[in-house]
């Protein structure tokens, strides 16, 4: 049955069960109370997504009348080691304002059942309030091969018992670990903190952060990092690029991205292809081709912006020191003699507004680019843009030499 192979606490490594800290952190059990699990069946309680609920004696057997729990603040709840909390803990002070026992969530949708995987696609991602942008946009393109997204999963089906082994590979050591993470997760004000499920009640992205907090000691190390990083700790591979725009020129220029023993990354030069330097300069329309080549081979690509000449924290409704997915790139679109790319906000919204945004009349100006290419409008954070408006805005593109399985339906 799903759950006996859950009894076994996995392969050596750093071994996080049923949600504290058994090593690698300092050692220790750090309970933590603001968290919840996603559930469903015998044991949910029958109250909206994300609100608590105190039970005395047992998860199993909810009692109402007892009120919602207290929450801490955003930054507590980023800034408490280990951020794990076990099924069952002791009462605590002090952390909180209030004494809880113990919590039970419920289903992440009114209309769906809680699952590990569904179709799965960008549009599962969506960013909470840790400064994350990096890993979700990173899983955020992943998801556009399934299959390798299910890879670092031991099991594929829901747990009844919210126990999971998810396999990492540590950049630091250059070795894979297991660690074993329960579905319990950061709520405030109803809701949920940090990465969100999906509307189709899939927990595949908010266990994967969750495994992600546990191989770098807690979620606000999260704060701040590289999508090839994120790709790296999945695959294992660290053949990952990154390509910069020169400052107020067409030119890009070309490194490798390698990680210290600290497992952060350091930017080395490369050469291109061809075999020239990396410092020998390229322009917009020779990464193009590059782009249409690597999105062809199935390599994952994101992209961001830094721009130094204005105060706004966003151009056109692009973010900026953003990291975005870059999902596809299509050359000369139906013949329009237009080069288009998709790329998508890992927040899940805030798109682009200018031409070949969702709402832009170049669509219907270019009914054979539309029939080929259109995606319904909505306030997803996905959306294409011209090559020319991606060079003038963004000046970093990052990719992963690796061929990755099959891309799904569009």
């Amino acid at each position: 049955e799903e759950e006996e192979e859950e009894e076994d606490d996995g392969e050596e490594g750093e071994l996080f069960n049923d949600g504290h800290a058994e090593a690698g952190l300092d050692g220790k059990e750090i309970p933590v109370e603001n968290w919840l699990r996603p559930g469903r069946g015998e044991g949910v309680c029958d109250v909206t997504v994300g609100q608590m609920v105190k039970v005395k004696d047992s998860v199993e057997k909810p009692k109402a009348g007892w009120g919602a729990v207290k929450r801490g603040d955003e930054g507590e709840l980023k800034s408490i080691n280990g951020n794990f909390c076990k099924v069952a803990f002791e009462r605590q002070k002090g952390l909180w304002n209030g004494r809880v026992d113990e919590m039970e969530a419920v289903n992440a949708s009114a209309s769906e059942a809680v699952r590990v995987f569904g179709d799965i696609a960008p549009q599962d991602l969506k960013q909470g309030r840790l400064g994350d942008c990096w890993l979700i946009a990173a899983l955020a393109s992943l998801a556009e091969f399934p299959d390798a997204v299910r890879l670092p999963f031991q099991q594929t089906d829901w747990s009844k018992k919210g126990r999971y082994t998810i396999k990492l590979f540590c950049l630091e050591s250059k070795t894979w670990k297991t660690f074993r993470i329960d579905d319990r997760l950061a709520t405030q004000n109803g809701g949920l903190e940090f990465a969100k499920v999906s509307s189709e009640g899939e927990l595949w992205p908010v266990l994967l952060e969750k495994a992600f907090a546990a191989l770098f000691g807690s979620y606000k190390n999260l704060e701040g990092g590289w999508g090839p990083t994120g790709w790296a700790i999945i695959t294992g591979c660290e053949e990952a690029y990154k390509m910069r725009k020169k400052k107020d020129t067409d030119d890009w220029q070309r490194y490798k991205m390698v990680w210290k023993k600290n497992g952060s990354p350091r930017n080395v030069w490369s050469k291109w292809s061809d075999g020239s330097s990396g410092k020998e300069p390229k322009p917009t329309e020779e990464i193009l081709d590059m782009l249409v080549e690597w999105d062809s081979s199935n390599y994952l690509m994101c992209a961001s912006a830094h721009l130094e000449n204005t105060d706004s924290k966003s151009v056109e409704g692009i973010v900026q020191s953003h990291e975005y997915s870059l999902i596809r790139v299509v050359k000369d679109a139906a013949g329009s003699g237009t080069s288009l790319l998709q790329l998508r906000n890992p927040w899940g919204r805030s798109e682009w507004h200018g031409p070949w945004g969702d709402n832009s009349g170049e669509w219907d100006e270019h009914p054979e680019v539309k029939e080929e290419l259109w995606t319904e409008a909505a306030n997803d954070g996905l959306f294409w843009m011209a090559i020319e408006d991606f060079a003038r805005i963004y000046d970093s593109i990052c990719v992963l030499e690796r061929e990755m399985p099959p891309k799904r339906d569009a």
